[in-house]
Formats: structure tokens, sequence, C-alpha cells
């Protein structure tokens, strides 16, 4: 005869209620005791949504779809997060006011600690599924209900939260805890596709930049590390006939060119993939491609496709635009489009050097050339820029001596140090940028006119913010950016980015979303007051405000006069053919026309040609 023990004798299920029950006493916490209503205020709430965001986008959509099973029943379905806070609720609405007189409803906590024994707060004590049914519940308030939790991991495994599904215990759904164990892990499956998306969209888009760059040698081993790819450049380095060799062997070969060290980009269920850097695969003084750029702009695009063409050429370059444009980042991308890329590049900002040094910032200098010298001498930007690209930003703030000496240079191809009669070749490609109109500068008299024809081999000129067709795409890529991704803009803040003129361009624009980012830091939502800048800038619609899809509520009589002025302009400028001036303003033939009545702007005899 077998005799069991009290509790070999219990079953899971009642084992794990009663060590529930005994924790909730451990809590101090009495049965009898009236309902705790503590509840989030909305901000708080709202704050701890913000938090649970990916939970919430990924769990929401789950609930929806298995609410249809449980309204027959009386039935709800709640999510929490990991501490017990109620985040969502959904179900019969007649159920959902009974189960608010136990405060079981979003802002609440229902952990252990604070309600007992219940689905939830169990369910999150013991990270396991648990169905807890009338009286089983600590608090004898709650036992009119019957509920089945189960957690939801993420895909390392971390406990975001609980999935309930709650009735009356009178009307208990069948199978209930298998259901509330599918719905998570339906949520898990769809946070693990996000995760897998997140990390394939990531490797594409790095191998993409590495395999475009000329520098990179991609090498790809299998997994007994065999070498089975080599791109092009990896070819040249390593041979063809290192294909099928082991790696440690390639790399341990007397034969192996250099030192170059391997570097794992993406690692698969069967290869490995990986560079040399054995050529300097882009300038440390280096960060931005042109795949860094936000285009989603007619304007922006075009004006990439002439960068990436001027990269090719090797004539000097000249960016002209207003402070704020990214004329550096330009510069730097056409640098890392060029053959020149993996060579220096080096950024000298023209304004920030007192007239005294620039030409031994630029050109160096012999030792004791003048007082404060190195007594070793030093080398100039343009020696250190040899083989690459020099970029000289505010070239207009730059003093006439200095600007005779560039001009030698640009000349000569080579640079005599400040106190030195011997001279250096360099071949160095010259970026030069400035906020100024420099051929004013040159009539006036401030600027070399000689000069001004070497810089201006290729002329690119920056389009201002106010003007782009992307505004809102470029301030949600920036939030993306900075990490904040997950906010979205209010209605009444998307009217003032539109509404703004940007003196400031894209660097106000990173700014103010810092800013914003900052003021709204408990909310999902960027709201139209945390978005603040200079008192004394004006607003006005920019370009975007004339599409079609633009906030059509944004009128004042300012607005409608520069609006009317612009289509004015634009059918001037492209003599009247409606499809040009439309592409020119950034709308639709259809949308012109609207506006068109809309001003009952008055059109020459000859009429409108829409060709």
């Amino acid at each position: 005869m077998v005799f069991l023990t009290v509790m070999e004798s219990i079953s899971p299920e009642n084992r794990i209620i009663q060590e529930s029950r005994s924790r909730s006493k451990d809590f101090g916490l009495d049965s009898e005791s009236p309902i705790v209503r503590d509840i989030m205020s909305s901000s708080v709430l709202h704050h701890t949504r913000s938090e649970n965001f990916l939970l919430l986008r990924y769990a929401v959509p789950v609930l929806e779809r298995i609410f249809p099973r449980l309204s027959p029943y009386g039935y709800v379905a709640i999510l929490s997060d990991q501490k017990g806070n109620i985040l969502h609720s959904i179900g019969d609405p007649e159920f959902l006011k009974k189960t608010e007189r136990v405060c079981l409803k979003p802002g609440a906590n229902w952990g252990e600690g604070i309600r007992g024994t219940n689905a939830i707060g169990t369910s999150l004590a013991i990270d396991a599924p648990v169905r807890i049914h009338g009286s089983n519940h600590f608090m004898e308030k709650n036992s009119f209900l019957s509920c089945a939790a189960s957690p939801i991991h993420s895909p390392e495994g971390k406990l975001l939260g609980i999935l309930d599904i709650t009735g009356h215990y009178k009307d208990e759904i069948p199978h209930s805890l298998s259901l509330a164990c599918l719905a998570a892990e339906s949520v898990e499956t769809r946070l693990l596709l996000d995760r897998s998306r997140q990390e394939k969209l990531e490797i594409l888009k790095e191998l993409d930049a590495i395999s475009s760059a000329e520098t990179r040698s991609i090498v790809s081993l299998d997994e007994s590390r065999r070498v089975v790819y080599l791109n092009r450049k990896a070819k040249q380095i390593l041979g063809e006939g290192t294909l099928g060799k082991d790696w440690t062997e390639v790399i341990e070969s007397p034969d192996f060119p250099g030192n170059p060290r391997f570097h794992t980009i993406y690692t698969g269920r069967k290869r490995v993939w990986g560079f040399l850097d054995k050529q300097k695969p882009i300038s440390k003084e280096t960060r931005y491609t042109f795949g860094d750029l936000y285009c989603n702009c007619p304007k922006i695009q075009n004006l990439i496709g002439l960068a990436k063409r001027a990269a090719e050429h090797h004539f000097p370059i000249l960016l002209l635009g207003e402070s704020g444009t990214g004329k550096e980042v330009y510069a730097q991308s056409i640098h890392n489009h060029s053959s020149r890329a993996g060579k220096p590049f080096i950024a000298v900002n023209c304004s920030s050097i007192p007239d005294s040094l620039i030409e031994s910032e630029l050109f160096g200098y012999e030792k004791g050339a003048f007082t404060g010298a190195s007594k070793e001498g030093g080398i100039g930007k343009f020696q250190a820029a040899d083989g690459g690209t020099i970029f000289l930003d505010e070239i207009g703030d730059m003093n006439p001596r200095a600007q005779s000496s560039l001009l030698r240079v640009l000349q000569e191809g080579s640079v005599n140090p400040v106190g030195s009669y011997k001279s250096h070749k360099v071949d160095v490609r010259v970026i030069a940028a400035t906020h100024r109109n420099l051929w004013k500068e040159v009539q006036s008299g401030k600027f070399r006119k000689d000069l001004y024809f070497r810089l201006k081999g290729i002329v690119l000129y920056m389009i201002p913010l106010r003007e782009r067709t992307d505004i809102i795409g470029l301030s949600k890529d920036i939030l993306k950016k900075i990490g904040s991704e997950d906010r979205v803009f209010s209605k009444e803040s998307l009217k003032k980015i539109l509404n703004y003129t940007w003196p400031g361009n894209i660097r106000e624009l990173q700014s103010v979303l810092q800013q914003a980012v900052f003021l709204s830091s408990d909310k999902m939502e960027i709201e139209a007051e945390s978005l603040v800048w200079e008192e004394d800038s004006q607003e006005i619609p920019s370009i975007y405000a004339l599409e079609s899809d633009g906030p059509e509520d944004i009128e004042s009589t300012s607005a409608k006069s520069w609006e009317k002025k612009a289509i004015l302009e634009a059918l001037e400028k492209e003599n009247y053919i409606i499809s040009k001036a439309a592409k020119n303003l950034g709308m639709g033939r259809n949308t012109l026309y609207r506006k068109l009545r809309k001003y009952s702007i008055e059109l020459p005899k000859f009429g409108l040609k829409d060709a």
C-alpha cells in the first residue's frame, strides 16, 4: 500500500494557490479588507503606457482578435506590465462595469502584494500561467471572478507583462487558461518577428553600406571557418586561391598581406560575414555617407544625385547655403563616395581660427617661425589631408593674405610652411563652403575673384529646410536617431512645424526636437507647446504647406498672401504651364487648379497651358 503525504496529495494547481495565499498573508493582507482604490493619475498612466509601447503595440491587436470568443461569455481581456499595472482592457461592457467596482481597470495595480492571490499577480510571482477561480482569490470581494493569466516574455526571455482573461465565475469559458496561453504566445511571436525584422533591416543596411564602399573587403566564412566568399576588393588583397581555405591557415600564412583584422558584421546560422580593415575603410574624421541623409523630397534627391556625380570628379567643390543645412555632412558624404574614401578627411572652420594663425594652421610652420611656435615645427592641415580631402568651412571669412596663400596652393599643388622656403607637394581635393553670398563678397572686394573661380569648379546649392517637402518625415527620422521613434506628433504640433520658417535649418530642427522630447518626457505625443524656438522668429508656411495633404486650416492672412504669391511666381517662371508650375510648387495639377479658384487668381488672356 502506498501512503501519500499531505503535500504529495495536493495538485500542482492547488499548491500554487496555497503558496500564493501564504505569500498574501506574509504581505500583511486581510482577506476581508475593503477594495484598494489607488489608481494612477492619467499622466502617470500615460507615462507607464509609453514605457510599455512595444508590448501594447503587439498585445492590443491580439486582445482585439480574441474578443469575439470572449463576448458570448461576458468576459474581458486584460493586459498588465511586469509590475502588475493594468495597461489595457477590452471586453463585454456590462462586465467591465462590474470589474471597475473591484478596481480591475487600467491604472490599477494587481500585484500579489496589493490584491493577494489573483491571476495577474500570481502569474507574475511565479512567472507561469495560472488560473484563479472564484473563492480561490485571496480577497473575498474578488471571489465572483474567474481569471486565467499567462506571462508574456521578450525574445531574450525577459518578463514583460501578463495577458489575462477574466469573467464571472458562474460563466466560465472552457479552456480559458489554454486560450490565455495561446494569446500570450501570439504576442511573443509578434515581438520576435519585430526583433527579427529590425535586425534584418539593420544587417541589410550595414551590408549594403559596406558592399557599396570601394575600400571594404568583404569575406564570408562557413561553419567550419572556411572561406566561401570574397568580393572584388578582398580578392585583390587575398587572391582567388584563398577560396575554400581554412581562415586560420590563411591569416597565419607568411604570404598573408600585412596584418588586417577580420571584423564580424553578421553571424548567421551557416555563415559569418565580415570585412578586412587592411585598408582604412573610412577616415576617422568622417561619420557620414549619402545613406545617412533623409531624402523624401525631389529637391534633396536631385541635390544628392548632383553631389554623387561631383564626387566622381576631382574638381574643387563649392557648397553654398544657409547655416544648418548640412554642408559638412555633404562634404563627408562626397569624400566617402569618391576614390579618396578611406584617405584623410580634414575639416577646417576658417571663421574660428584667428587671422594671425590661419596660415600656419592650413600650411604648417617651421620651428621658431613665430612666437609660441613649437620647437619641432608643425604640419599643416593640407599636408595632413594629403591624398584625401580638405573641407574649408566658412571660406568667406578667410582673410586676404590667407586667400593669396590658398590660391597658390590650388595653382601649384604644393604648400610652403610658414617660415620655410621649401615647398611640399600635396594631392588634396578641396571642398569649400560658406553661408555668405560669395559673388557679392567678390564684387565688394572682400574675396579674391581668381580664388573664387578656382574654388568654383562645381557649385552645389544647399536646400534650406523651409523649401523641403519632407519636413515631417525628416522630423520623424531625427526622432528615430535620438532614440525616440515611439513618439508621435499631435495635430497642432504638425501645424506648428509646417508653419515655421526654420532660419536655423536642420540644426535648429534637431535642437527643437531634442528639447521637445525632454519637455514631453512623460508623454507619447509631442504637443505643440513642447516645440520651443526663438520668440522673435517669424512663423510663415513652408513650401510643404502647399501640398494637397497639408493641413487646410493653416490660413492666416499672411499665409494666404504668401501662398498666392508663390503660385503666381511659379506660373510666371514656368510660362504658365500647369504641370511644370505644379511640380515646382510640390503639388498635383488638380490641387493647383483648386488653389487658382480659391485665390481668384487672374490669368493672362492666352489662358493656361496644361502640357
